[in-house]
């Protein structure tokens, strides 16, 4: 009898420890899976810029947060990676941007965000060419006269085994046109350079008129009449070209000491280093209008590389050296009026030196890349 009772109890105290046991297991695997309070647990995994140009429908997005306000409030850092072309999204919720070893990526400008859109393949990329509308795009790689040029066509996005479409080595520089599906190319063939018009994938083609040089770089108006064209390489060759699609004649603008121009959003004014005839070289920025063919100074030094028309065309806005950092002004562009919107000592221990500017559509804030390759965004209003 007492050994029954013995066995009993210690049948007991097995059941009993076993029990404890799994129970001090499963909490000790609740706490190592505990989300810290410093743990981000938000994520994104929804393409919300549905409606955004030049942005493929995203794969197993991947999203991880980036930026934040820095040491000054009135400076903020929206990626956590050098970027190329950023731009952006026609919502304005977001902005895209590639990386040069071949990623796309969307920060969200509420939360920050980043998520990738997976591509059909990775190239070297050194500018894109981004749509006024669509959701295609051009990757460009390498520099010079090795350029090379492979457009992204969305219609294919879902498409098994769909690849980068190239453009052969006779195209030399390509920009698109107003409805995002033709594009204008510069077309080498030997010694003869020729401005063209075709379908994205160079159907259905029009010569418009012959270059003076195989490698003007092509930036077509808004408004997809007429072209600015000039040599990237020498960007101090002088001459800026100016082409209209209906006269299909070259006209030759001629510079100081930058041969490079922007268009406004209207497609009729554009910004340029402007040869003032006296003989002397500056930096002097000066606003052309296309349809009335005069020229206006605004009044302020610096480069065309660090300046951005609004949408509308009324404000253009310029970086300008302070001699420490730059500083924004806004330039109203019918009655050249300027402001400074934004003081670079107000951006605290970064030093702005800012390339590929764009603004919101309310004129409120102004993004831009910086020299230390990281997208920034500053307000201006």
């Amino acid at each position: 009898m007492n050994k029954k009772i013995l066995m009993i109890i210690g049948g007991i105290l097995i059941i009993i420890i076993a029990v404890v046991g799994v129970l001090l297991f499963l909490n000790s695997k609740n706490k190592s899976t505990a989300v810290n309070a410093n743990t981000p647990i938000a994520t994104d995994n929804t393409n919300t810029n549905t409606n955004t140009s030049t942005t493929p429908d995203p794969t197993n997005p991947v999203t991880t947060p980036v930026g934040g306000i820095l040491a000054s409030d009135k400076i903020k850092k929206l990626s956590d990676s050098s970027v190329v072309a950023p731009i952006l999204s026609v919502d304005e919720k977001a902005v895209w941007f590639f990386t040069n070893d071949g990623h796309l990526y969307k920060v969200n400008l509420s939360t920050g965000l980043k998520q990738e859109s997976l591509l059909p393949e990775k190239l070297t990329v050194s500018n894109a060419i981004w749509p006024q509308l669509g959701n295609d795009f051009i990757v460009v790689s390498g520099s010079g006269s090795a350029k090379t040029f492979s457009y992204y066509n969305s219609d294919l996005a879902n498409t098994a085994g769909q690849k980068f479409g190239t453009f052969p080595a006779n195209v030399h520089e390509i920009d698109y046109l107003q409805d995002g599906k033709h594009i204008a190319y510069n077309w080498v063939n030997g010694a003869t350079s020729t401005l063209a018009i075709a379908n994205f994938d160079l159907a259905n083609y029009e010569n418009i008129v012959t270059l003076p040089a195989p490698d003007l770089n092509i930036k077509m108006s808004p408004n997809g009449n007429r072209a600015l064209l000039y040599n990237e390489t020498n960007s101090g060759d002088g001459n800026l070209y100016y082409v209209s699609f209906k006269t299909k004649k070259l006209i030759t603008l001629h510079t100081s000491m930058d041969n490079a121009a922007i268009w406004s959003g209207d497609g009729i004014k554009f910004l340029y280093n402007r040869d003032s005839g006296d003989g002397t070289k500056n930096t002097k920025l000066w606003l052309g209008d296309s349809d009335t063919a005069t020229n206006k100074e605004i009044a302020l030094n610096g480069s065309v590389s660090k300046a951005t028309f609004d949408k509308s065309g009324n404000f253009v806005f310029v970086a300008v050296s302070n001699g420490d950092s730059d500083d924004i002004w806004k330039v109203d562009t019918k009655t050249l009026a300027k402001t400074k919107v934004f003081s670079g000592t107000d951006s605290g221990t970064i030093k702005i030196n800012a390339t590929n500017l764009f603004v919101s559509a309310d004129d409120a804030t102004l993004y831009f890349k910086n020299d230390d390759g990281y997208l920034y965004s500053v307000p201006i209003k």
